[in-house]
């Protein structure tokens, strides 16, 4: 049974039945979660050189600065909605920072993730899908330039870290630095989100 899970083209996601290549390009998925064997193993091993405890432990200043920025915009005694200033915005923010996208740009950025990822609503399935389509296509001409600059004028930034990660002489194309970002926000701006959300929810009834 295991040789047979390690053959990967008998459930290669390239072959009649799989994921067609309409579904995959109109899909918000990036190509690392659709490549078949060596390829996902090739990406995969350059997306965990680029992410090492030394480089995370960096970025914490700069989360925790984000976080605080959000915590001081909000009035003193008001009532509002902590999703929409606070779980909402901060992994947005964090992750465009990150990313090394201008500051004035962080709003334009969040506007496109919270497209990206709006759950899907039965009575308006088509319009939504068109709005995410629009969205990915918005994101991908805004960032792919930025990328490119990135190669000539690297920075302490993910697309930067990216850029550089070399195996084997191997590294990631722009296209394929691009949809790595797709597959990052997927991974943890919605997941984030939803964590703050309900850590505050426990805060709340524990307090009361």
């Amino acid at each position: 049974m295991h040789k047979k899970f390690r053959e990967h083209l008998l459930f290669s996601i390239s072959i009649e039945g799989g994921t067609n290549n309409e579904t995959r390009s109109n899909s918000g998925d990036t190509k690392l979660t659709l490549l078949d064997p060596p390829d996902h193993r090739k990406a995969r091993s350059l997306l965990s050189a680029a992410f090492t405890p030394r480089s995370l432990k960096n970025w914490e200043p700069r989360i925790r600065q984000i976080a605080a920025n959000l915590v001081k915009d909000i009035e003193v005694n008001t009532t509002v909605d902590i999703v929409e200033v606070f779980a909402s915005p901060l992994p947005s923010y964090v992750i465009a920072d990150l990313f090394g996208v201008p500051i004035e740009d962080r709003h334009q950025f969040k506007h496109w993730i919270d497209v990206l990822f709006q759950p899907y609503d039965k009575e308006r399935l088509h319009e939504l899908e068109q709005e995410k389509q629009q969205a990915a296509k918005e994101y991908f001409e805004y960032l792919y330039p930025l990328v490119v600059q990135k190669r000539s004028n690297l920075a302490d930034d993910i697309i930067s870290d990216l850029i550089q990660v070399n195996i084997d002489g191997e590294g990631f194309t722009d296209e394929e630095i691009v949809q790595t970002t797709m597959l990052l926000l997927g991974a943890g701006v919605e997941t984030t989100s939803h964590a703050l959300t309900g850590a505050r929810l426990l805060l709340f009834f524990r307090n009361n």
